[in-house]
């Protein structure tokens, strides 16, 4: 409760306000999206020449392995786009004033994925 109380003022505060008006928020939503286009489509270009098992998956090895344990993932390249996700999500990445963004690029990539899902079928 009083983090969140923190979270607000702090959005609230008249620097943070004036930061985001320097800052160009959709240039960075753009860079930051293209880096988990660029990621996705390797992940579907190789799974195109070398098939569903292709190993495509880029991120942390040991988190592969969770995520294959916990979340029954199986093809690779689904644990690709999860993590991608993720990364995407991510307090690091994640700007709150680009929240609509965001949330459209994750629907996108997910679209892609299903798109060359029923291709390949």
């Amino acid at each position: 409760r009083s983090v969140e109380r923190a979270q607000s003022r702090l959005y609230a505060h008249p620097t943070t306000i004036d930061y985001y008006k320097r800052w160009n928020l959709p240039i960075y939503y753009q860079l930051r999206f293209a880096e988990f286009c660029k990621r996705l489509d390797k992940a579907l270009e190789v799974v195109t020449k070398e098939g569903w098992q292709a190993d495509v998956f880029t991120g942390d090895k040991g988190e592969e392995k969770k995520m294959r344990e916990t979340l029954g993932f199986e093809v690779p390249l689904f644990l690709e786009l999860y993590d991608g996700l993720l990364s995407l999500w991510s307090p690091n990445v994640f700007l709150r004033p680009l929240t609509h963004r965001f949330l459209r690029g994750a629907v996108q990539l997910v679209g892609r994925v299903l798109a060359f899902v029923r291709e390949g079928l």
